[in-house]
């Protein structure tokens, strides 16, 4: 059995707490013993109790990716569970001290696609960059292609980066007294269509221009309501744009949602207006249940959403243009049909949680056979 420890920093439940939720739901445990660190008060520490997960809870920085005194405490952890592979979300702590303590193989995810990194260095920096970012990994999983360029402008060699498409699991179907019951429960009539952003408040999230893109969808349609859930240290500014343009009636703010496929069941579009972006899982989640989406094309977002087929897709920070899709399909019936089954179809090809997790078992056994450790890899989970 390949015993494998995760370390997530956050103490929210953001892409990568969505990513492991996911993940580690699916991984066969028949062949794969699963350890999860977090902070003290993460909010993933249920979830993951859930899936019978053993989760370890450290006094450390939450939400932070680099802390010198946590090493100390990340070596500790790692010398007492004796993993044969470290798994790093956001977490260069985590990775320096896995080097420090021997671990066989250590690996991490990058959780996000940044235009930032796509700038070169030059020089002595290129390669100083290049050596640290080979020397604190065994192998890198990006969940989106949009991620090769961005690593290997890091300097990691090309071999030991994997894409692995983020997967989600299918939501339930809610019906349709459900999501009267629903609707009821968030205060909206029957019949007014709700447009959805469900990403962490922050500010590459881009909810200035969702904010934006509302006030002009609301010149042209009063009835629609759009609904802003999620938490974040940009939820302050959030507020006074929505209120600086008079929308607290027409734009809701509801905070964490636990129960995400009870939003999704009454959203009629979906939106993600990120600066930067690798692949929303929640865009992933409603596509599940067939729902269109408008999105700009930050990072992996235009492949996620292919322009007139599950969803239109818009320059970023292009607002006026994001509206006007927006009414499109609340105004065209047969293309927002179209598109909802489109959404279905694009979603089981593609994005799937057991589909990354057998990716992602597949990349463990890689790793590990490269570094030349032959570990007794269990059965197949369908057996």
């Amino acid at each position: 059995m390949i015993k494998v420890l995760h370390v997530c920093n956050d103490t929210n439940i953001g892409g990568a707490g969505k990513y492991l939720i996911n993940l580690l739901s699916e991984i066969n445990q028949a062949a794969f013993q699963l350890i999860l660190a977090l902070p003290k008060g993460s909010l993933l520490k249920g979830y993951m109790e859930n899936l019978n997960i053993k989760v370890i809870e450290l006094d450390i920085e939450g939400d932070k990716s680099f802390a010198l005194k946590d090493i100390i405490k990340f070596r500790k952890l790692i010398q007492e569970v004796k993993p044969d592979i470290v798994h790093a979300h956001a977490s260069l702590s985590t990775r320096i001290a896995a080097r420090l303590a021997g671990v066989k193989a250590v690996v991490y995810t990058r959780h996000y696609v940044d235009t930032y990194a796509l700038k070169s260095d030059k020089g002595i920096k290129k390669v100083l960059k290049s050596t640290l970012n080979n020397a604190l990994c065994d192998g890198v999983i990006g969940v989106a292609n949009e991620c090769l360029p961005v690593l290997m402008n890091m300097g990691l060699k090309e071999e030991k980066i994997d894409i692995i498409l983020n997967g989600v699991g299918k939501l339930p179907l809610l019906s349709e007294q459900e999501k009267l019951a629903v609707r009821k429960k968030y205060k909206l009539a029957e019949d007014v269509p709700v447009i959805t952003i469900l990403a962490r408040l922050s500010p590459e999230k881009g909810h200035d221009i969702f904010v934006q893109t509302m006030a002009e969808v609301f010149k042209e349609r009063s009835d629609v309501i759009a609904l802003i859930a999620g938490t974040g240290p940009n939820e302050e500014a959030i507020k006074k744009q929505i209120v600086e343009q008079g929308l607290q009636e027409k734009i809701r703010m509801l905070g964490f949602v636990e129960k995400v496929e009870e939003i999704l069941s009454i959203t009629t579009i979906q939106m993600n207006t990120a600066y930067t972006e690798a692949q929303s899982l929640a865009l992933s989640e409603g596509m599940s249940i067939g729902i269109p989406a408008v999105v700009t094309d930050a990072g992996g977002n235009a492949s996620m959403i292919r322009h007139g087929i599950n969803g239109f897709v818009a320059p970023v920070g292009e607002y006026k243009i994001l509206a006007h899709e927006v009414l499109t399909l609340l105004q065209d019936q047969v293309t927002y049909n179209k598109m909802r089954e489109n959404a279905f179809i694009v979603y089981e090809e593609n994005y799937t949680a057991t589909v990354m997790a057998k990716k992602t078992e597949a990349f463990y056994r890689s790793v590990l056979e490269q570094k030349g450790v032959n570990k007794k890899m269990g059965g197949d989970k369908s057996e």
